[in-house]
């Protein structure tokens, strides 16, 4: 195999090619090459020069220079919370157990270097000092806030809403589902939108794609600290059909994948080549002339809300202009000062946006690789009645391999993807891999097998020749909606299930009061990932079964510190309201923790113990809560065991707690802060903000330690709320940037 391929000019995969020394040791040396921004490596200086270098294994610490120093970007979608590695030890460390050849994939697997990345020196690593040291101060002239730091400080403030920007009448991510980002350069200067390739989030719409909506958006313009309109259109799609699913990144940012479910038809894998700032409309300028000085422009019609941020042109209007306000339908402002006089009656082009996407024509799928952007094509799920509503794609960097699941059980295969003509892997005319007849949710791959589960209940491994295994029976309906969360280093499987075996309990269940039988429970249920049809479970029981979905939860910085630590979800009581859970949690999986006298292990399972109520409940009221998210800040240093650690999670109504962000009664987002683990059973959020029907799943582009450089990105779930920086003119979903100082 060789130690590099080409990635549409770029030779993104990092490859260790490693020989033998007569001592048993190896010399490896990464090779890889950014062939487009044309680096000179040797003039550059380490980027860990003049900063205490972290002490970690050199080839970690080579791959992670190369990294830096060949220019490349970070991505970060739904699938780098799911896949994750705790420490894997030295070379030398791995040599003496027998485990070298585990290490060495482990440590040159791109996601591992990214993690490295994302959980090290990363306040500089991703987005800059130029944007941390001019962001103190928020877009909208407020003094940011800090959330309280030290051992335990829960202190009440409110989650800073940078910007919120309409998606669509009555567009959303989605439950469960995350949006996408890609930061261009990992360190140094950030990339606004003056930057050549400046950094952007994308998000689905979970809405049919039509010449009036977008299919998929992004923005750029990203942070507090640029200069112009705080967020951007970056760019707007309509691919013709409705994305209900996260959407993942290529390596180099150039590229998207994700699933769309067509008029009629199996459901979609959809490749997406995007072009910035592409073609949108045209609009009649209106009676009051654009004037030069001034920012106020007027249309015939046709302007929405949708409009903020998308790029305007035309006479007396600075060249890459953006729309900073509508206020009617025919009146908006401009981002910066007109520098001529227009006239009444001429054509003002706006660039494409949420609400006037760029409609675009697919590409056949052999005609793809290498298309002039934008373009896109879609490749038809094999088989018959292929529908997918919960399956996201997952691409593994390593192969240019995508996979996902769909509704009648099939795991599909594509291979290439972005790197050549890609192509779905079939069998016999159908999906790769037949592993249920129930719908499958979104698989992980670790490197050897794919993961995934189906809402029966069950759990499947499948190897790289489209084997099966089956685990026994863990949960019933709902069964398994969200991905199963891996530790490859470790070798461990986490399922969240919201209606466990405990059904069927021959005696007391844990989630049951002593002595009353057997009750269905919420619960996280543990497997290696080496487990067979027989394999017996152990499981940690978080609350009551219910038909909420249980999504995935997140390990604390302890875990990812020590191995040893915690695993936080939002599970529900016996009366469908949400409430913060503890899981305690090692790299040999769930750690005991007693549960009431006379409890007994449910069926298939071999062991259990019940969860730490930390927040119980979130809501006064019955409420779904959503999936958690989590980030250790360090600032500019590699995370320890004490260092300041971070817990998102939202509800989708009857909040509590009265917090400065988000009232009693309303849905909310959520984040808790610790240098230990959370503690009590009352352990209120920190801080909170008002986000109407509650959030998707949301993700973290970076950690710094100034206001406006630790940024959140989600969307909202209800559509009746206002998306503040796209103004009042219509309500919608809102796509929305949350940055706190010191986050």
């Amino acid at each position: 195999m060789p130690c590099h391929q080409t990635h549409r000019g770029i030779l993104f995969r990092s490859i260790n090619c490693a020989s033998r020394t007569t001592r048993g040791t190896s010399a490896i040396v990464t090779l890889v090459a950014f062939v487009g921004l044309s680096l000179s490596i040797q003039a550059q200086e380490t980027p860990w020069q003049g900063a205490a270098k972290p002490m970690v294994d050199p080839t970690v610490q080579r791959n992670i220079d190369d990294w830096f120093y060949q220019g490349k970007g970070v991505p970060e979608d739904w699938t780098h919370h799911r896949l994750v590695f705790t420490d894997p030890g030295t070379e030398a460390e791995a040599i003496k157990i027998g485990k070298y050849e585990h290490w060495l994939q482990t440590v040159n697997d791109p996601r591992f270097i990214l993690q490295q990345i994302k959980r090290g020196r990363s306040a500089e690593a991703l987005e800059g000092a130029n944007v941390s040291a001019v962001s103190t101060a928020r877009a909208d002239g407020a003094a940011a806030s800090s959330i309280g730091r030290g051992p335990g400080m829960q202190s009440r403030n409110a989650l800073n809403k940078d910007w919120s920007m309409v998606l669509g009448g009555s567009a959303t991510v989605g439950a469960g589902m995350y949006p996408a980002k890609f930061s261009f350069n990992p360190i140094g200067t950030a990339n606004c939108g003056s930057a050549t390739s400046p950094d952007f989030v994308a998000f689905n719409t979970s809405t049919a794609g039509s010449s009036t909506q977008a299919t998929i958006v992004a923005y750029d313009n990203l942070y507090s600290g640029c200069t112009g309109q705080v967020p951007s259109v970056y760019w707007a799609f309509n691919t013709g059909g409705t994305a209900k699913t996260s959407a993942v990144l290529s390596p180099t940012g150039s590229q998207l994948a994700f699933i769309q479910t067509p008029s009629t038809g199996n459901a979609e894998l959809v490749l997406l080549t995007w072009k910035a700032k592409p073609t949108g409309r045209n609009l009649t300028s209106g009676t009051t002339n654009i004037k030069s000085g001034s920012t106020t422009f007027t249309t015939t019609s046709g302007l929405t809300s949708m409009d903020v941020g998308a790029g305007i042109s035309g006479t007396g209007i600075p060249t890459g202009d953006t729309i900073a306000t509508v206020t009617s339908a025919t009146a908006g402002t401009l981002t910066t000062a007109a520098t001529g006089a227009g006239t009444s009656g001429e054509a003002l082009s706006i660039t494409a946006d949420a609400g006037y996407p760029d409609t675009l024509t697919a590409t056949p799928a052999s005609s793809y690789y290498n298309c002039a952007a934008p373009c896109f094509t879609t490749i038809s799920f094999s088989g018959t009645s292929r529908a997918d509503s919960i399956s996201s794609p997952y691409y593994d960097y390593g192969s240019d391999t995508l996979y996902v699941g769909d509704a009648s059980g099939g795991l599909h295969k594509f291979h290439p993807v972005f790197d050549a003509t890609p192509a779905e892997v079939e069998t016999s005319g159908g999906p790769w891999a037949a592993a249920s007849t129930a719908a499958l949710s979104s698989p992980v791959y670790n490197g050897t097998d794919v993961f995934v589960g189906d809402v029966s209940g069950y759990l499947y491994s499948v190897n790289s020749s489209g084997s099966v295994v089956k685990s026994v029976e863990l949960a019933v309906s709902p069964g398994i909606v969200d991905s199963p969360l891996i530790d490859s280093s470790a070798g461990q499987i986490y399922v969240f299930v919201s209606a466990d075996m405990n059904g069927s309990n021959t005696g007391n269940s844990a989630c049951q009061a002593e002595g009353k039988g057997a009750l269905a429970c919420d619960g996280i249920i543990n497997l290696p990932a080496t487990f067979t049809a027989t394999t017996e479970f152990t499981e940690s029981v978080t609350g009551v079964g219910t038909t909420n979905v249980l999504y995935d939860g997140a390990f604390d910085n302890l875990y990812w510190v020590n191995g040893t630590g915690n695993i936080y979800v939002n599970s529900s009581t016996g009366t469908n309201e949400p409430k913060l859970m503890e899981v305690p949690v090692s790299t040999t999986g769930l750690s005991t923790e007693a549960c009431q006298t006379g409890t007994n292990p449910p069926p298939n399972a071999s062991a259990v113990q019940c969860a730490i109520n930390i927040d119980n409940p979130l809501t006064s009221a019955a409420a779904a809560g959503g999936p958690v998210t989590e980030i250790c800040n360090n600032g500019a240093s590699a995370c320890t065991a004490s260092s300041t650690d971070y817990i998102f999670t939202s509800v989708t109504g009857s909040s509590r707690v009265a917090l400065t962000g988000c009232a009693i009664d309303s849905a909310c987002v959520y984040s808790w802060t610790t240098t230990t683990a959370l503690t009590g059973s009352t352990t209120n959020p920190g801080a909170g903000l008002l986000a109407p029907g509650g959030s998707s799943g949301i993700i973290i582009d970076n950690t710094a330690t100034t206001g406006g450089a630790s940024n959140i990105y989600y969307s909202t779930l209800g559509t009746t709320g206002t998306c503040t920086t796209s103004g009042t003119v219509t309500t919608g979903g809102c796509a929305v940037q949350i940055s706190q100082s010191g986050l």
